[in-house]
């Protein structure tokens, strides 16, 4: 367990360097000292990684450990055999080194200082991972592999592993949800992250969020309209014993005359109808199909009335149901329903 860290130092003691100190938080320290712990933890997994990415075989044991320094320098993280081979693995969570190889008056970024660095020392096999939340960059060295990645790109690699050994499957499943929970599957852009569809999973930003929207409201909006048919139907179902009673008040509703300001009088009399003829779990529902017989004050002044007498009464009413809005949200709750 833990076969290949250099130090064996505490990992809980690696860990508290990088407390959060006043307003400052080291998320992305606390990423790589996690992962650094995760990878030492599995000997295949580890070269089944590098593998993967920088096309190493290794078949001898490695060492692997953190913040190392290195004449000007600090690796975030380095993988060695001390005999053939040498990677550094560089994490960044937010930050971002540029796309391009760019060097003003002769300042190097991190990946260049790490390629000079290699290129001095003596090993056969020589690379640099570049693992960040932005897409990938392009860099060529000769005798150096390089290669970038997204974060994104190390939780699919970890959910296809099973790891033996239960505490590092463990540890790996805990990784899986700290990446999930820092969205990694999102791509930092101009130092921004980008909004990621639910659905088809493009990214966009800007303006641009609204448009990709728009489209998927109009390719799936079948799917809203068929939840509320069936929320009409399931109403309606219920409303159907009462089918009858209810035309017959309308239609008695239809021969008052508009009331434009109702008096205690007129209240009672059309109360009286819905009291007799319907049962009280529609008189709410009744009222609203005589709303005709009403001016627009009379009607939420009487409508009033009829609620407060259902409130007091503890009335469970039937009344219309409220539909669902097609909405974004709304697709991505029933569209796999």
């Amino acid at each position: 367990m833990f076969f290949a860290l250099k130090k064996r130092r505490n990992i809980f003691s690696r860990l508290y360097r990088y407390r959060p100190k006043s307003a400052h938080t080291s998320r992305e320290n606390f990423l790589r000292e996690c992962f650094v712990l995760l990878l030492s933890s599995d000997e295949r997994m580890l070269k089944k990684f590098l593998e993967k990415y920088l096309k190493f075989k290794i078949s001898g044991e490695l060492i692997i450990d953190s913040d190392e320094p290195y004449k000007n320098a600090f690796f975030d993280i380095f993988i060695t055999d001390n005999k053939n081979f040498y990677t550094i693995i560089e994490c960044k969570m937010g930050a971002e080194i540029s796309p391009k190889k760019e060097l003003k008056n002769g300042k190097e970024d991190q990946i260049e200082k790490y390629a000079n660095l290699l290129k001095e020392m003596n090993f056969k096999k020589k690379g640099i991972l570049y693992i960040s939340q932005r897409e990938p960059i392009k860099r060529r060295y000769n005798s150096i592999v390089f290669e970038s990645i997204r974060w994104n790109d190390v939780k699919n690699f970890l959910e296809k592993e099973k790891l033996k050994n239960k505490i590092s499957d463990f540890l790996r499943t805990q990784f899986i949800e700290f990446l999930t929970s820092h969205r990694v599957d999102r791509t930092i852009q101009d130092g921004r992250q980008l909004w990621k569809c639910e659905i088809c999973g493009r990214e966009t930003r800007g303006m641009g969020i609204r448009s990709h929207k728009g489209k998927h409201l109009k390719e799936f909006a079948h799917i809203i309209r068929n939840e509320n048919d069936k929320i009409i139907e399931e109403f309606e179902r219920n409303l159907k014993p009462y089918k009858l009673k209810i035309e017959g008040v309308i239609n008695e509703a239809k021969t008052f005359k508009k009331i434009e300001i109702p008096t205690y009088e007129d209240s009672i009399n059309i109360f009286e109808i819905l009291k007799k003829k319907i049962p009280s779990k529609l008189w709410l529902y009744l009222t609203e199909q005589i709303k005709c017989i009403f001016s627009n004050n009379a009607y939420y002044k009487f409508y009033g009335e009829v609620g407060n007498k259902v409130q007091k009464l503890g009335i469970n009413s039937l009344n219309y149901p409220s539909l669902i809005e097609c909405s974004y949200e709304n697709i991505l709750k029933y569209k796999n329903k």
